[in-house]
């Protein structure tokens, strides 16, 4: 298996952690809510989206 790269990441509110991972053929998004009472809402996703053109240029070069 192919060893995964991570893409993006950002702090969405209430120190949600949002991660973005590539192993080639796969795209994860991964949120994970640290403790957060609900989901962010989908607008606070819109950094994480932003990063994922650098990281996505960043991992082909690897």
């Amino acid at each position: 298996m192919p060893k995964a790269c991570l893409l993006a990441e950002t702090q969405l509110e209430n120190n949600v952690i949002a991660s973005v991972f590539s192993n080639t053929d796969l795209l994860v998004i991964e949120v994970n809510p640290s403790g957060a009472a609900k989901s962010p809402p989908l607008t606070a996703y819109d950094d994480l989206l932003a990063r994922l053109a650098n990281g996505l240029e960043k991992c082909s070069t690897l």
